[in-house]
């Protein structure tokens, strides 16, 4: 993702996501939590298709409503 001049990816690209749409706490959660982030957001995307990811998708939007 290319914003304000700079090139974000993986777990930087979502917490700047997160920052910009009003999540600040989380997006600094994600960013704060380095490595350990970044491995997490590799193992959501990499298994984006299964029942758990798509399991806690649903309830977060349902959450963010």
């Amino acid at each position: 993702m290319i914003a304000e001049g700079a090139t974000f990816g993986g777990a930087d690209a979502i917490a700047y996501l997160l920052r910009h749409r009003g999540n600040k706490a989380s997006a600094a959660v994600i960013t704060w939590s380095g490595p350990v982030g970044r491995a997490g957001y590799r193992w959501v995307a990499s298994h984006r298709h299964t029942w758990p990811v798509r399991l806690a998708s649903r309830i977060m939007a349902r959450l963010n409503k």
